[in-house]
């Protein structure tokens, strides 16, 4: 399950130096599918944390659009 998680965050994100270059939208929409990735991980074993990382993933959804 942890590589699983770590290759999810690794799609979501992407190296730190295309992170650095990339405008803020576009920061918070990986940091938006990295909470996913998470929040799907999560869901199999701790669920209130995983209905944590959900929240975050909607509060940043109106921003995005």
């Amino acid at each position: 399950m942890a590589l699983e998680t770590a290759t999810s965050l690794h799609e979501a994100v992407g190296a730190v130096r295309n992170q650095e270059v990339l405008p803020d939208i576009e920061r918070l929409a990986h940091l938006r599918e990295a909470l996913a990735a998470l929040a799907i991980t999560l869901a199999r074993t701790h669920g209130p944390l995983a209905r944590f990382a959900g929240a975050g993933v909607e509060a940043l959804s109106p921003i995005l659009s």
